[in-house]
């Protein structure tokens, strides 16, 4: 929903602010006071490009800037998500267009961001996979991108149908369907070359098996090519600790020997030395323990020359390994198991084709009695919409036009079935049925878009409605008639209608003025000035669209009895949904 809008050195104006709500919001004023810069504005934020003749005469530049509440609008959360773009919960999401002489600069929530990002967050393509819809639907004489949009038709048929989700299933099983189509296409065009990759992966394979690494084997081999390069110093270590401990002539165990064979010529002299002789005795066997572990280690940590070799012949094999096939052994095996995949599958290629094929055949049943069963519902929803939809046009003093759907079935399958769906309209009985977008005028447009939105109801994603134009060529109960519907419309949706019928505005949930005044302070410029009205000023405002800027006692009843019959039509209206919900 647009809360507001702020425009700055924009055209005529200097600076401009207009405030929105919930409901029916209605934009009146003279013509050339500035309604239709509103219309301007609005597109740039839905990404329209701007020129530099849009900049006040004199200033640098021109800003616009919207706020919108996108509260109960997920799908525009998660692309600002995707896009990075910080919004807090509860907060309103902020867009300024600048447009300088320099490059013009776009940003949302203050974020610098391309003209492309804007659109495709603001007034994205309808697209059924992304399901994202526009924040303001522009509907005018030059603003009905949607309204002539063959996707939007369909979407709009689809949902007045009720097979929104009956055509999600069939996507997702023609998405499957497609995935197949292509992997059977890689596969066919692959088998030229599956011989030489065929030679290619069995030459890894056989690689990879005939070292057959095992997983840290590369830690224990660095470890041992540490020992083999301190070898010298270890053996060192080793003779040394051996001559000290039991070797030499002058070695420990040599002297504490020594002193053990003189424990018969002393012990008996003092009964102490008896048991300092015992823990002599332990201290020998430890010591002889120690020296015979030494001798043990020093064993065991030679390598002998062939040891050596082999031991620097398999560090070159993983090496190898690891250079061609990843940095870590669990690399090489991950490879490994990769190769014997696609191995498989090669050798199994012809049976793996012919099973997707029965798949892909049996899905392709699938989808064509899916989309002949949207095609049927499609034809028989459309009689009913087309029959709603001219009731609402003669209603709306429409004389002459007749809406019609153009349904044709399509050979191929695509990703909504096979129904090429078109909105037509027929000007007079004798005139052929055209495409909306070579029979319908603009005030046309806004009138059928409004009878659709009355006809199909809320939007599965709610946005704001600006209808321009929608009340040209109408006048008295017709007026009234237009009045009410974007009323209806407007409780589910939120409606923008710049009128210049009182009719059409006595409907007003809010109701906004713009002026257009010379300051003569500054000479003979232009000031572009807007209010919201009180209950009061309605009634006056209302009184000058029926008889100009003379308010007279006939106007000003006339314009009273105009919002009693408006209210009590609403209050009708609100009763009604009430009562059907």
């Amino acid at each position: 929903m647009l809360s507001e809008i702020r425009v700055k050195n924009f055209a005529i104006i200097n600076q401009l602010s207009l405030e929105f709500g919930k409901g029916l919001n209605i934009v009146t004023g003279e013509t050339g006071s500035g309604k239709s810069l509103l219309i301007k504005s609005l597109s740039l934020l839905m990404g329209e490009k701007g020129n530099t003749e849009l900049i006040k005469h004199g200033s640098p530049f021109a800003q616009v800037e919207g706020l919108f509440n996108i509260e109960n609008r997920p799908d525009i959360l998660e692309k600002l998500k995707e896009l990075n773009i910080s919004h807090e919960e509860g907060e309103e999401l902020i867009i300024r267009r600048v447009i300088s002489e320099d490059k013009p600069k776009v940003y949302i929530n203050d974020q610098l961001v391309t003209l492309q990002t804007l659109k495709n967050i603001t007034f994205p393509l309808i697209d059924l996979t992304s399901q994202s819809y526009p924040l303001i639907e522009i509907t005018g004489q030059h603003d009905n991108k949607n309204l002539l949009n063959r996707t939007f038709h369909l979407e709009i048929l689809d949902q007045f149908a009720g097979l929104v989700n009956a055509k999600l299933i069939y996507f997702e099983l023609f998405k499957k369907w497609q995935d197949l189509q292509k992997k059977i296409e890689e596969l066919k065009n692959s088998t030229g070359q599956m011989a030489q990759k065929l030679d290619f992966l069995t030459f890894q394979k056989k690689e990879i098996e005939e070292v057959n690494p095992k997983i840290n084997e590369d830690l224990e081999l660095e470890e041992k090519t540490k020992a083999i390069k301190n070898q010298a110093k270890i053996s060192a270590f080793y003779k040394t600790a051996q001559d000290l401990l039991s070797q030499n002539d002058d070695s420990i165990l040599s002297a504490l020997n020594l002193l053990l064979k003189k424990q018969p010529e002393v012990s008996g002299f003092h009964d102490g030395l008896k048991s300092w002789f015992t823990q002599l005795e332990g201290t020998y066997h430890q010591i002889n323990d120690l020296s015979y572990q030494i001798e043990s280690f020093h064993e065991k940590s030679v390598f002998s020359e062939d040891q050596v070799e082999e031991l620097h012949n398999r560090f070159n094999l993983i090496r190898k390994l690891q250079k061609k096939y990843g940095p870590q052994i669990t690399d090489v095996l991950k490879h490994y198991e990769k190769v014997l995949s696609e191995l498989s599958l090669i050798e199994n290629q012809d049976g793996i084709i012919l099973k997707l094929e029965i798949q892909a055949q049996e899905l392709f049943k699938q989808l064509t009695g899916l989309a002949q069963d949207l095609h049927s519902k499609r034809k028989q929803s459309a009689q009913v919409l087309i029959k709603k939809m001219n009731e609402q046009l003669t209603d709306l003093n429409m004389k002459g036009v007749k809406f019609h759907i153009h349904i044709e079935q399509l050979n191929q399958l695509h990703s909504t079935g096979h129904s090429l769906i078109e909105f037509h309209s027929q000007t007079r009985s004798d005139a052929p049925s055209l495409p909306l977008s070579k029979s319908a005028s603009g005030g046309e447009l806004s009138r059928i878009l409004l009878s659709l939105k009355v006809v199909t109801g809320a939007d599965q994603f709610s946005r704001t409605y600006l209808f321009d134009e929608v009340d040209t060529g109408v006048s008295g109960p017709t007026a009234e008639k237009v009045g009410n519907k974007l009323f209806q419309i407007s409780k589910d949706q939120q409606v923008i209608c710049v009128t210049h019928l009182p009719q059409v505005a006595a409907f007003a949930d809010h109701h906004l003025v713009i002026e257009k005044s010379t300051d003569g302070r500054e000479g003979n410029n232009n000031i572009v000035q807007s209010f919201k009205l009180s209950k009061a000023d309605r009634a006056k405002e209302l009184a000058k669209l029926l008889s100009g800027q003379s308010i007279t006692q006939t106007s000003l009843k006339h314009a009273q009895e105009l919002l009693k019959s408006a209210q009590n039509l609403k209050d009708k209206s609100v009763t009604n949904k009430s009562l059907n919900s």
